[in-house]
């Protein structure tokens, strides 16, 4: 059994139509949200329209079977979060590599209640530390928040091949 894509088509705002098609008679598809790890629907129909919020992401798979345990697919990428500390003129983010903190940004305070980086794509099974400093107005550093995570990237990627057909401008994706 063989699922082929079509390219995602915008249906207005943040509203995509994603469709497929399959090489079995009568198939049932299951379509995952792997970001979330969850089943967003069972259906015969080859197209499901989904609306996402701004700034959302969203990776689907779809199948011709169910998954008795759902995949979470990870971006490798850290989203730090911060709230706003008064008199800051911007927050120093930095990272720390090689036993020295790395300035990687500097995010600007604009009055807003929180603040949020998100980091370069990192690399799997690997440790970081990452701090955020408020620099004050008056240039004097604040307490810094600080962060260490494990980046575990699961799951590993599936044996697959990929076939395009410049014709039809379709991707096709069988198990190897």
């Amino acid at each position: 059994m063989t699922v082929t894509y079509d390219n995602p088509v915008n249906v207005g705002g943040n509203s995509w139509r994603l469709s497929w098609t399959s090489d079995s008679e009568d198939p049932c598809f299951y379509i995952y949200d792997l970001c979330a790890g969850r089943l967003i629907a069972t259906t015969t129909d080859t197209s499901i329209v989904v609306a996402l919020e701004a700034g959302a992401r969203l990776v689907v798979e779809v199948r011709e079977a169910a998954y008795t345990k759902i995949p979470r697919g990870y971006p490798r990428q850290i989203t730090l979060f911060w709230f706003r500390v008064t008199a800051t003129s911007y927050y120093l983010v930095e990272e720390y590599v090689v036993d020295t903190w790395t300035a990687r940004a500097r995010v600007y305070d604009t009055g807003a209640g929180s603040f949020r980086y998100v980091t370069r794509y990192l690399d799997d099974e690997t440790s970081y530390q990452w701090r955020v400093t408020p620099v004050g107005t008056n240039g004097n550093s604040g307490t810094a928040k600080a962060w260490t995570v494990l980046v575990v990237g699961y799951p590993d990627p599936v044996a697959a091949t990929l076939a395009h057909d410049d014709e039809t401008v379709k991707v096709t994706i069988s198990a190897a």
